[in-house]
């Protein structure tokens, strides 16, 4: 008996078609066994997707046996592929089937810094509902996968300001402490590994001098810290991170020994938002720019600081702008 699965002569609606796989589907379709092999599964992996995740072949030939059409394999290439970079079968398997747009993870594009700055995300309500359902789920690798991958093509200001805040946002709302504390780890995780990988392939430009990055005492938020300081990357700035919790004399003592181009104090709650300190550190180090980030700062008064409220007016002040130019702490009369 011939085996149903090698594919039978008779005519069919689909077209013949070429796939990624090598060679052509054929216009009766293909079995399961051809389809596998292709792939480079099981068969019986493909019968349990299609069984479990409704990946089933929609084709038939004329003597009634299913077929995988074209489309069909390029639907089962995709899943493979996104299973293979980490994402659960059944939310590849879902993204396929709804045409949910959950892209590939992709090298960082060889474009300009602040070219990529520019990129607009893709169907933004899309992706940050997507994210939002896989972190209630604490499904850790596909939203790895989706901030790695938005990251990869479009940026760090773009995501952090259109998923990635609103995202933590959210989970803070929801009160949520351990799914707030996965995403939050997760997040950071993307964040360490996006920065590597642009250092791996552009070292820090050696003629500019860091920017110190730190929170003081009563800071709790390390990840626009690690924020910042990807987005400082994708111009070959180095931001070295200090850390929350910082104390004004270590503060101090760092940007004695690294003399940076500026140093960035991030408070998002009131109480780590302490003018007093940063007067401190101006009149220990007069010349060193500051900039106050987040949202809890109070009008500086005397103190010639520069505010600059998100991870991208902060990016504005450190990149944008000579580094001499960034507020310094006025001259005292006398």
């Amino acid at each position: 008996m011939r085996d149903p699965n090698r594919g039978t002569t008779g005519s069919t609606s689909y077209p013949a078609s070429r796939d990624d796989a090598g060679g052509s589907v054929s216009a009766i379709g293909l079995g399961v066994g051809e389809v596998a092999r292709r792939l480079g599964v099981a068969p019986p992996t493909l019968r349990s997707w299609g069984r479990r995740y409704g990946l089933e072949p929609s084709g038939r030939s004329d003597g009634g046996h299913r077929r995988y059409t074209a489309a069909d394999v390029v639907r089962l290439q995709t899943v493979l592929r996104l299973v293979r970079q980490g994402v659960p079968t059944a939310t590849a398997a879902e993204s396929v089937r709804t045409r949910t747009e959950l892209p590939e993870l992709t090298e960082l594009p060889e474009l300009p810094a602040p070219l990529r700055q520019q990129l607009p995300i893709r169907n933004v309500a899309d992706r940050q509902r997507l994210l939002r359902a896989l972190a209630d789920r604490m499904d850790v690798l596909s939203v790895r996968g989706i901030v790695e991958a938005a990251l990869g093509a479009a940026g760090v200001v773009p995501v952090w300001t259109e998923l990635l805040a609103p995202l933590l946002a959210g989970l803070d709302k929801a009160a949520n402490v351990e799914v707030h504390r996965m995403t939050s780890e997760v997040v950071a995780g993307c964040l360490h590994r996006y920065t590597g990988h642009l250092w791996s392939r552009r070292p820090p430009d050696p003629d500019r001098r860091p920017v110190l990055l730190a929170g003081l005492a009563g800071e709790r938020q390390t990840l626009p810290l690690l924020a910042v300081a990807a987005s400082l990357a994708e111009h070959r700035v180095l931001g070295q991170m200090l850390g929350t919790g910082v104390p004004v004399a270590a503060l101090a003592a760092a940007a004695a020994r690294r003399e940076p181009a500026a140093v960035l104090i991030w408070a998002s709650e009131p109480v780590a938002a302490d003018l007093a300190a940063v007067g401190r550190l101006l009149r220990t180090h007069p010349d060193c720019p500051v900039v106050l980030g987040g949202v809890a700062w109070s009008p500086p008064g005397r103190l010639t600081v520069r505010l600059a409220a998100s991870v991208a007016d902060v990016t504005a002040v450190l990149i944008e702008r000579p580094p001499a130019t960034v507020a310094r702490r006025r001259p005292s009369a006398g």
